[in-house]
């Protein structure tokens, strides 16, 4: 059994495998992701036992390829998520909305929710577009200065760093909204589940916005959790703790 004062973080962090695990109990290991299993349990009236024994099962299974984001030197982290994240996201975005605007001309009438989730995806989209270019033009090009030239000392305290401390902040607020509207998204398709015989342009809706949950989930844990939290532990050297407590 895992150790039970890991935070659901560092064991997604650890492991991916296990962010399979808590996503099966609707868990958000982003922006829950400072408690543990049993602080998560106890608010949420869940069993941390069953948790634990599906946790067990699902590290018997194959691990892919697993990196250890958390010991990566902080510039790379954030080129990593630009790179690969951010690429993906302004990829998913548009074909999600060209697929919704189809499905909602040609079947509208018999999936009433494809209106709700264009809404909530449109909005969802317009928030995010505004965030990754926040991060892109301020916060990212930040943390790949202070690393690439081995400034850390000196630029944490200027006053940049309070600054970008309060960026960081913000940015967190967005992934909690963010986080908000895929769990209406999921809510409302049943957690992307639909019956065999629908129409294959809604089936594939489905698995555009599932999709583009699995990938943003693993986003916003990658920043929140690591990314964000190492770059304010560098205000505070000699008392590193936990982001949700500052």
């Amino acid at each position: 059994m895992e150790s039970t004062d890991k935070t659901i973080a560092d064991l997604v962090t650890a492991d991916f495998r296990a962010a399979f695990v808590f996503r099966a109990f609707g868990i958000d290991y982003c922006c829950d992701g400072s408690k543990t299993i049993s602080e998560y349990c106890t608010d949420n009236d869940l069993s941390s036992k069953e948790i634990y024994d599906s946790l067990s099962e699902a590290y018997t299974r194959p691990l892919e390829q697993n990196f250890d984001f958390k010991f990566w030197p902080l510039n790379l982290l954030a080129t990593y998520i630009e790179t690969k994240f951010h690429k993906l996201a302004k990829k998913q975005v548009p074909l999600i909305k060209a697929a919704l605007e189809r499905g909602i001309r040609r079947h509208g009438k018999g999936f009433l929710q494809l209106h709700e989730i264009s809404l909530i995806f449109d909005q969802a989209a317009e928030e995010l577009a505004q965030h990754l270019k926040r991060e892109e033009l301020i916060l990212f090009p930040y943390i790949k200065k202070v690393f690439k030239n081995n400034e850390t000392r000196q630029l944490m305290l200027s006053k940049d760093f309070s600054k970008i401390q309060r960026d960081i902040e913000n940015l967190m607020l967005d992934h909690e909204q963010e986080g908000e509207y895929l769990t209406q998204i999921r809510s409302i398709t049943d957690n992307y589940s639909l019956p065999e015989d629908s129409p294959k342009s809604i089936q594939l809706i489905y698995s555009l916005l599932e999709e583009f949950d699995l990938s943003m989930q693993k986003h916003m844990h990658l920043e929140r959790n690591i990314l964000f939290e190492e770059t304010l532990n560098l205000l505070y050297p000699e008392n590193e703790i936990s982001i949700e407590s500052r």
